[in-house]
């Protein structure tokens, strides 16, 4: 079952459509100004959404049962500022929140851009890629529930996304583009478990703590505020070459943690010195999926 282009265009007397369990496809405009469409269900088959489709649908703030959903149709041109276009499924809308998309695994360029009303999407669990300003201007969007397989995320991502914030966890191996998190203030902690990183200048405008699992160069630029950054290792790995070790961000950083079975006097060129941590920076720190006992004491490299 598919809904054509300008299907309920301007009905705007339109508030519910059910029993929608043979639907695979909404194509451009289907929905366009439909102001008093309040509710759509049963979408459990639903795989592509075309452009504009809930455009100025002002009244509908979710959407359940996406299980299904794998193709999110948007059309730009970027090329120049002043003749920037975009259409996105998304554009215009009211939408504050989006459940259930188990299938979804490229969410593509602008697909959200000044979505300013969406406050979070959730069970992302197959998406691996996010694309260049996917995100931007979202100022009301706090969290991406489950983001364990991402290994790209695109330019300005989720630049001025401002409430955004919380604790960001990439599984994989993963490459961030320049400025991706840019003017999100209140990202608490970055915790990269891959071994192969790639992140760009000024993905960050803030991090207060970073961990890591294996010995990665991160260099200072990747965030803009340098100011009071911890960083934590949890692996026994001794990198293998500190060629450049001046520019990474562990000399700028206040402090870095590492396991006290680390096996060397130096980190990326800096000399180890064996700390007793507190207490409650030891509690607040150890990570129960790497089985860390309490016994285990940290040690604090200076710079």
């Amino acid at each position: 079952m598919i809904i054509e282009e300008y299907t309920f265009y301007n009905c705007t007397n339109l508030e519910f459509l059910s029993n929608l369990y043979n639907l695979t496809t909404i194509k451009s405009y289907a929905f366009y100004n439909c102001y008093n469409l309040k509710n759509i269900s049963n979408l459990n088959n639903l795989t592509t959404l075309g452009y504009s489709v809930f455009y100025n649908c002002s009244s509908l703030k979710e959407l359940h049962c996406l299980y299904s959903l794998k193709n999110i149709k948007v059309n730009y041109d970027d090329k120049y500022w002043n003749s920037f276009y975009y259409e996105s499924p998304f554009k215009g809308s009211s939408f504050e929140y989006l459940y259930d998309l188990n299938s979804l695994e490229i969410i593509p360029d602008y697909a959200f851009y000044k979505c300013d009303k969406l406050k979070g999407i959730y069970n992302l669990t197959k998406l691996t890629s996010i694309g260049k300003q996917a995100f931007r201007y979202c100022y009301n969007l706090t969290d991406i529930n489950t983001m364990s397989h991402l290994i790209s995320i695109g330019e300005l991502a989720f630049s001025s996304c401002s409430k955004f914030n919380g604790t960001l966890d990439f599984y994989n191996d993963v490459n961030i583009s320049q400025y991706a998190f840019s003017s999100c203030h209140l990202i608490k902690e970055v915790i990269f478990r891959g071994s192969i990183i790639s992140v760009q200048s000024y993905s960050f405008s803030q991090i207060a703590n970073i961990s890591i699992y294996h010995p990665i160069k991160l260099y200072s630029t990747i965030v803009n505020n340098k100011e009071n950054i911890d960083i934590y290792y949890y692996g026994k790995a001794v990198p293998l070459n500190d060629t450049g070790s001046n520019n990474l961000i562990y000399s700028i950083a206040s402090n870095v943690y590492v396991l006290c079975d680390y096996k060397s006097t130096e980190f990326y060129g800096h000399e180890v010195k064996y700390l007793s941590c507190k207490i409650n920076k030891l509690t607040k720190i150890i990570d129960t999926t790497t089985k860390i006992s309490f016994l285990d004491l940290f040690c604090c490299l200076n710079n």
